[in-house]
């Protein structure tokens, strides 16, 4: 969700913006929409955002959701769960992601195509981030960007594969100050 938030405040205040560096991130087209009657309304946003704590508690479910979204089994050996879960331990947590999946707005491709240079990195395993809308996204990016796909990289990449992302990002700064 911080691609998500980010790349809406670049489209909100793009004059406050000199690059954009999105990881495993893809445009909006409304699949946010699609929970609205989930987030939106005040009883089912609090039954939602306690499930979610819930589950964020559990480690056999924070354990499955890792797996999928990282795609990586030998990262996930040495993972620290219990830092993972912990911010779930805090009341309203929950309710705080389901707020935050209200606020999501509609790509403006039009303006992204005028913003400043990004960088657009995604791994080529990411099940997390829907592929349409990475390649919508693809097809909008400005002039001077670089699009680069981690090969056997999930979701996760920014974790998992921190020195390559690293390599990645300040070869991306280094040509865009």
């Amino acid at each position: 969700m911080g691609g998500y938030t980010a790349f809406a405040i670049a489209q909100k205040y793009p004059e406050s913006v000199k690059n954009l560096l999105l990881y495993s991130t893809a445009g909006n087209n409304g699949l946010f929409d699609l929970l609205d009657p989930l987030t939106t309304n005040p009883v089912t946003a609090k039954t939602v955002g306690s499930l979610i704590e819930a589950i964020g508690k559990n480690p056999f479910f924070v354990k499955l959701i890792m797996s999928w979204a990282t795609q990586d089994k030998a990262y996930l050996e040495g993972y620290d769960y219990e830092a993972l879960m912990a911010p779930y331990r805090i009341e309203g947590t929950g309710e705080g992601i389901v707020y935050s999946l209200s606020t999501h707005t509609k790509t403006d491709y039009d303006a992204v195509a005028k913003m400043p240079p990004m960088l657009f990195l995604n791994g080529s395993r990411d099940t997390v981030c829907p592929l349409a809308e990475r390649i919508n996204l693809r097809s909008a990016l400005p002039e001077g960007s670089v699009d680069f796909i981690m090969e056997g990289a999930g979701h996760m990449l920014i974790e998992s594969r921190a020195a390559e992302v690293a390599s990645v990002t300040l070869d991306f700064l280094s040509e865009n100050p």
